[in-house]
């Protein structure tokens, strides 16, 4: 009998039976394929047997480049071989075929690319792999689902939307890989069906032990403009989320997809549990435990910990029995070391602090992901307005935003926070009470590292209080990660921050009270005593010896004085935007490129009528102009624009130019402009005011800020119409050095 070609699909499955499905179609029938790693220099590779009668067996060929095999293994009539006797680090490419009783052999199987790991390092089994979101996926026209992406086959694929709406990168998808692990690597596989829409290019990859503070990329970088399987290894990090943001596209297209992304750990087992105390070291030497980096749970890793004791690691200061490096509260205060360290006590020394509430009166509202103002007053500033009988509530009537919900607070100045206490609703209601929740704490409003607390609260309508490690800060970050009957809202009649003064510092600058008041004559009581923007110990830290010079000759000591060069800008403005706050030297500003810049977001646009996009307002183009929606819809002020300037400038000023056609709807009266480094948190209002009702170009300078994101607020309009428009929107600025 003659011997037809089989359409063959070959596959591989790595590690732990997480099976990667590739499927190509030559004529009618399949070899389902699979490859699963055994150890690091051999492969394990698995079918679905064919049904004709005349089959005899099936080889498999191995090659080290794309259809160049350098040997074939007659594997007789079984579905599966191991092979054996491959190197490390390598990559290997495999097919399959089959032949029959008369000797006739088919054609080769679709190709797979399998990449052999070192002992150090393994898969994570893709079944143990979870999509905890996802900033798109395409629904519609396809199947482009993230959880394609951990499927283990590679003829499915995760896409972002492209039927619908075209959104532009980043994307990004977060993997939650089971349990925290020493993460050391990512693998991404590119669609497999021939197109190359989605490819990524540009990457980067975060790892994060709670899905909330991720921290700089642990990994970065651009992969091949090919379909072949990329590997990524970094410096091993204990993670329990993986997040991979896909930059750019190799065609420059706004879309992304994945086939298959894998996760690697390190396997490498001489420090367990990641400490920086060898296994060894931990159970024969020091009695800590292997496989618990804090194990007395103080809060100091033990090889932090270790280097802080240093000779004093195995001496009992409290003398109950158990030596510093294993006791939690070497001197028997009942505040754990950790807290100490980072309060600022001393752990070797019995001072438990005292707290107290920071009046509410300092406090202000910098950011709310969610607030009700249509159906009730649920805005954020009920939170802090000392009423236990209204509240924050989070949207219901308009929509019904899930966790997390968040509020962002600034307690006015740097202190030693200490504590939060949260009261819910107080009207009998019980929608919205906080059930698990998270707290961060930022010097300066946008770095927040990891939570200093979290857990859950009882379900009742009681004050709660949570007491942590106190620590510098002057932004505190509330988040509510679920409500306690499961739905989605979130709630606060009231929101009190607890402060301690460390060491008889009252304002909490870092300088006891006693040195303020007899050495440095600055207030302790007011932790920027010349209010240039900078707590009295940071600026005593940066002036160092230089702390009572007086650069500018005025008769004020650089530490008392907020313009210590005399250039017209705050020392704090200039340590900010990184000029030199001894030399006067206030910059130079020009038009930053509109080249550059990308609109973020823009709360309505006209593009039924007429052309009228936000684009339009930065091309360059005064010909062209940003209008609001006028043929479909109305919507009344405040409308805005976001725009990302490309990198970060010291921004310093705007130009506002309306259309230029003759017209005048829309034409801005009152304006607001504000600044943000990240397009999250936002400076308080750098400007507001109203414009001259002309066409002619607008200037505003304010004082420079750092800022990389510019949100243009019109508020009202010159003839009190509820439209918009904007010729072209400019905006000054300087390189930062």
């Amino acid at each position: 009998m003659s011997w037809q070609p089989k359409a063959t699909g070959l596959s591989t499955r790595f590690s732990r039976s997480s099976l990667w499905r590739i499927t190509l179609l030559v004529v009618f029938s399949f070899i389902f394929l699979s490859a699963q790693n055994g150890y690091s220099a051999q492969v394990k590779l698995a079918w679905d047997a064919n049904t004709e009668p005349a089959l005899a067996g099936y080889k498999i060929y191995v090659g080290a480049s794309s259809h160049n095999y350098d040997y074939a293994v007659d594997v007789g009539n079984s579905t599966e071989h191991t092979v054996t006797g491959l190197a490390d680090g390598q990559t290997y490419y495999l097919a399959a075929t089959a032949y029959d009783t008369d000797g006739n052999e088919s054609g080769y199987s679709n190709e797979v690319n399998w990449m052999s790991l070192s002992d150090d390092f393994t898969l994570i089994p893709q079944s143990g792999l979870s999509i905890v979101s996802v900033n798109s996926e395409e629904l519609s026209a396809e199947n482009g689902a993230a959880e394609n992406a951990i499927d283990g086959r590679p003829d499915t694929f995760w896409h972002t939307e492209w039927s619908q709406v075209n959104p532009k990168h980043p994307h990004d998808i977060i993997i939650d890989i089971g349990n925290t692990r020493a993460v050391a690597g990512v693998r991404y596989l590119p669609r497999q069906d021939g197109d190359i829409n989605g490819t990524v290019a540009d990457y980067a990859v975060y790892l994060s032990e709670d899905g909330l503070a991720w921290g700089e990329a642990v990994a970065t970088g651009a992969f091949a403009n090919d379909s072949t399987e990329k590997e990524r290894i970094f410096a091993a990090k204990n993670a329990r989320y993986v997040r991979f943001v896909a930059l750019s596209e190799v065609n420059g297209r706004p879309w992304t997809c994945a086939a298959e992304i894998n996760i690697i750990e390190s396997a490498l087992l001489e420090d367990t549990d990641g400490d920086g105390i060898t296994d060894d070291h931990e159970t024969d030497l020091y009695g800590t435990d292997p496989n618990n980096a804090d194990t007395d749970n103080d809060g100091i890793d033990d090889g932090d910990e270790l280097a802080y004791w240093q000779d004093n690691w195995n001496a009992d200061f409290d003398n109950d029995g158990i030596i510093n490096l294993l006791d939690p509260d070497s001197d028997g205060d009942d505040v754990t070391d950790g807290e100490e360290i980072e309060s600022g006590t001393d752990p070797a020394e019995a001072n438990t602090p005292d707290y107290d509430l920071i009046p509410q009166s300092d406090l202000s509202i910098v950011f709310v992901n969610s607030e009700e103002t249509v159906a009730e007053n649920g805005a954020p500033k009920n939170a802090i307005d000392g009423q236990p009988d209204t509240f924050w509530h989070t949207e219901y009537s308009q929509a019904n935003p899930k966790h997390p919900h968040d509020i962002i607070i600034d307690i006015g100045n740097t202190r030693a926070v200490a504590g939060v206490r949260y009261l819910p609703r107080q009207d009998g209601e019980i929608n919205g009470t906080v059930a698990d929740y998270a707290i961060y704490l930022s010097e300066d409003g946008l770095t927040w590292g990891e939570a200093v607390a979290t857990g859950a609260f009882a379900n009742d309508s009681t004050e709660k209080e949570r007491i942590f490690a106190a620590k510098r800060a002057r932004y505190v970050r509330f988040v509510a990660l679920s409500e306690v009957n499961g739905r989605p809202w979130t709630s606060v009649a009231e929101i009190s921050i607890l402060r301690i003064s460390l060491a008889g510092d009252t304002d909490g600058d870092g300088i006891i009270d006693d040195d303020e008041t007899s050495l440095y004559g600055t207030d302790p009581n007011n932790a920027d005593t010349d209010n240039d923007g900078i707590n009295d110990g940071d600026e005593l830290a940066y002036w160092q010896d230089n702390w009572d010079a007086d650069f500018d000759n005025n008769g004020i000591i650089n530490l008392l004085d907020p313009d210590s060069d005399g250039d017209g800008v705050t020392d704090g403005e200039e340590i900010e935007l990184g000029t030199d706050p001894a030399k006067a030297n206030t910059p130079d500003y020009a038009l930053i490129p509109q080249s550059e810049w990308s609109i973020v977001f823009v709360n309505s646009e006209e593009t039924v009528a007429n052309n009228r996009a936000a684009e339009n307002a930065i091309d360059g183009r005064s010909d062209t102009f940003w209008h609001t929606e006028y043929s479909q819809a109305n919507p009344k002020h405040p409308h805005g624009i976001l725009i990302d300037l490309g990198n970060t400038y010291a921004v310093a000023g705007f130009r506002y130019l309306p259309r230029q056609d003759g017209g005048i709807n829309g034409t801005v009266a009152d304006f607001s402009i504000y600044l943000s480094e990240n397009g999250l948190i936002w400076k308080e209002t750098l400007a507001t005011g109203t414009f001259a009702s002309d066409s002619t170009e607008k200037e505003r300078i304010f004082d420079a800020k750092r800022a990389r994101y510019v949100c243009f607020v019109a508020l009202s309009e010159v003839n009190g119409n509820p439209w918009t428009s904007m010729a072209e929107i400019n905006i000054l600025g300087s390189t930062l050095p």
